[in-house]
């Protein structure tokens, strides 16, 4: 995956703009602590856009569940920019292969 942005921050938060050069929709998340994490784009059949992220774990060693940002402010003209909403509450965690 080639498309990245930077986050100065350990984790997101709402009100949080993200930026990048490239107009890809999936790309990998840099926090500031050296963490990192894929994430991507999702449009809904109303035209609503929300940012989709892998769960990730900090440096400090907190775990951050997956979670789905509405996205408030959606740019991509020459870049993309979008400003993140609150985020959805997480669902129950999926199956994992190795449980029973």
């Amino acid at each position: 995956m080639s498309a990245r942005i930077e986050v100065r921050h350990s984790h997101l938060f709402p009100g949080l703009v993200l930026e990048s050069d490239c107009t890809a929709e999936e790309f990998e998340i840099h926090f500031g602590d050296g963490g990192r994490t894929r994430a991507i784009v999702l449009h809904d059949p109303a035209g609503r856009a929300a940012l989709a992220v892998d769960p990730y774990v900090t440096v400090a060693g907190t775990r951050i569940p997956a979670r789905l940002w509405p996205i408030r402010t959606l740019c991509a003209e020459g870049g993309l920019r979008l400003r993140l909403g609150r985020a959805l509450p997480a669902g129950p965690a999926a199956p994992n292969e190795d449980s029973p």
